[in-house]
Order: C-alpha cells, then structure tokens, then sequence
C-alpha cells in the first residue's frame, strides 16, 4: 500500500479552485448552488444567478486561486496549471496502487483539552465516522443524506462539467485525474474515450462542455453505477480534503470526530492549503491567536471549536477569497449546523444524527 504524505497532498492541491459552497434548500425558494473557492455548489440542480457565476472553486477542485496578487499573474497560473496536473496523475496511480489513508488513518496523537463541558478526548475518524463524515458532505452539498456519485451538471462558473461526489471539473484537471485512476483500474470503462478531451481542457484551462458533448453526461451516469468509480471518488475526495484535515487535527489536538468534520468541511469548501487566506488552516490559525492556544496546549476542544466556528463565519461573510462574496455569506448556516451539532453534544457523530440548521435533514444509516 503506497500512501500520499500531508505535504505531498500540499504541494498537489495547493493552488486549485475552492470548494462550491451549496446553499441549503429552504421552503418555498428554488435552491442555488452555491460555489466556495472551487465552484462549491456541486449538487442541486440549483438555478444559478449568472450574477453570481464566477465561482471557479470547485474545490472541488484543486484550481482554486486564493486572492493573492502574486497570483494573479497568468504565466504564475500557468504555470501552477502544469504542476497540478502532473501531479493529479501522480495521485492517480497512487490511489489505483492501493493508496489514500482517509478515516480509519492517521488518527490524531495527543490530548485534548479537558472534557468538562465539551468534546471527548477519543481519536477521530474511524470507519463509522469517516462514513458519517461522507454523509453530511452530501447533506450539504445535495441536500442527499449518501453521496451522489453521478451527479453531473455545467454550473456555468468556469469549471466546465461538474460532476461527482465532490463536484470534479473539467476544466481543472481534477476530473482528468479520477478518469486517468479508472482507467488505470479498468481500461475499457466508458469514460475511457474521453481521456484525450478531459487532457486538453485540462492544458488549456477551458471550461467548454462542448468538446465532450451530452454524451458524456450519460456516460458519467453508468460510469457511477460501477463500484469502481464510485470507491475511486471517496478515496480521491479523501485524500484531498480528509487527509489534510486529520493532519491538522493531529496539530492542533483536535480529538473528537465532530471536530475533525469542521476542519474537512472547511477545508472542502474554504481551502485546505496554508496559502488558502479564507481557508482551514488560516481559520484554526486565528482561533488559536484569539484564544492563546488550542486543545493540544489545554485550551478545551468545546471552546475552540465554538470560537472556530465564529472565525469561519466571519470569513465567510467577508470573504478575501475571489468571487466568493456573492454566495458564501448565504452558506454560513453550513458552519451553523455544525455548531448545533456540538451544542448538542454529538461529538462522536454516531447515527441518528440530524444536520439542523436550515437543512433539516437525519442521517439514519451512514453508507458510502
């Protein structure tokens, strides 16, 4: 079994696009996707403000170009564009050889700080918990309570084709990367034909569906009945935002289960690179200073969360992140949601476990 280390993942997906952010679906209103750094708001069929259209996150995929201004410049771009790419087929044959380390991993060292009041000083991430993890993504991002596997659509926010669990796109490279795996693991399968379109879109940065036609669209959809596939998805989805999470965690003393599924939430919408300035690494980094410390150094896991929470929200409402500030201010109920979950003291996310806030939704059996 060969295993990505944290700054191999680092240096893989350091500069792509954040995560969509999907708003919650509320009585009566059409829901939106709604796109953090990548292009977040993979699931819904959500009507889209074109207003609001240039949400290039997709985190979902690793595109995601923080507002720096060294960045902005398009050779720099450019540049960052072949690194990722060479990287994600690097990923590719690692996760086909056996690969990612993500829930059951890498559980966090250390203690915590003090239960009196809030979170247990356990590891986190075990199997049950990694599914429940998996299935509050797909609270939020599909308003599903499973991952939706062959969800496929073009948000037309610069991603191309979004598609998948955690919104892969066409235009980053990310989906060349899950297509070139299952290639690797079956040769013949129905995507395979599009490998040299998904290479192209990929060089040149383009968010054009219409070199991959509808057909593609179908043949995503029996791609996603293949078990294959949709293994392949978890395992990418997690050893790009799971994995960097749990290291994290392991830095910071965060033990509990509910306290690791802040951080990969934030890193899957928000960034999960240090350089990510609205990102998860940039948010623990605030809380610590507001609070003189964190679990590792005694600071109680209960407090530090709450206070991570309100920092997240803060960054939400006012993102520095790019294009973001059209729709992440309308998503801080996904950090909401999981605050309540803390306030109710679900701190091992074992099922029934329901997502409140604007959600709404139970989690009875949690399954991949």
């Amino acid at each position: 079994m060969y295993e990505l280390s944290g700054d191999a993942l680092g240096l893989l997906f350091h500069r792509r696009p954040l995560r969509r952010t999907r708003l919650p679906a509320r009585p009566g209103k059409t829901q939106h996707a709604k796109v953090p750094g990548k292009t977040q708001g993979k699931k819904k069929q959500a009507v889209i403000d074109q207003a609001c259209c240039s949400r290039f996150l997709r985190e979902r995929e690793l595109f995601s170009e923080p507002a720096q201004s060294a960045r902005n410049s398009s050779e720099q771009f450019v540049e960052l564009t072949r690194i990722r790419r060479t990287m994600l087929v690097v990923l590719g044959a690692v996760l086909t050889v056996g690969g990612c380390t993500s829930g059951t991993a890498d559980k966090a060292d250390g203690t915590a700080g003090g239960t009196a009041g809030g979170a247990p000083a356990t590891p986190a991430a075990g199997p049950a918990a990694t599914l429940m993890m998996d299935d509050i993504t797909a609270v939020f991002e599909n308003g599903a309570t499973v991952p939706q596997y062959a969800y496929i659509t073009d948000l037309h926010d610069g991603c191309g084709y979004t598609a998948g669990w955690v919104g892969f796109c066409s235009q980053s490279g990310d989906m060349l990367g899950l297509v070139k795996s299952y290639n690797a693991v079956a040769p013949h399968n129905v995507l395979a034909k599009y490998t040299a379109v998904l290479q192209r879109l990929a060089d040149s940065g383009s968010e054009d569906t219409g070199a991959l036609g509808e057909a593609f669209v179908r043949d995503w959809k029996k791609a996603a009945l293949d078990p294959a596939f949709r293994r392949l998805q978890i395992k990418v989805g997690h050893a790009t935002y799971l994995t960097p999470a749990m290291k994290l965690s392991a830095q910071e003393g965060v033990k509990s289960a509910l306290g690791l599924e802040n951080l990969f939430d934030t890193g899957l919408m928000m960034g999960q690179a240090s350089g990510d300035c609205d990102g998860m690494v940039k948010i623990a980094q605030e809380t610590d200073k507001v609070l003189g410390g964190n679990p590792a150094s005694g600071v109680n896991e209960a407090k530090w969360l709450a206070r991570f929470n309100a920092v997240r929200q803060q960054h939400m409402k006012h993102p520095c992140t790019p294009d973001r500030k059209n729709d992440w201010p309308q998503a801080v109920d996904r950090s909401q949601a999981l605050q309540e979950l803390a306030d109710h003291g679900e701190w091992d996310l074992k099922a029934p476990l329901t997502v409140s806030a604007d959600f709404k939704i139970s989690i009875s059996k949690p399954q991949d």
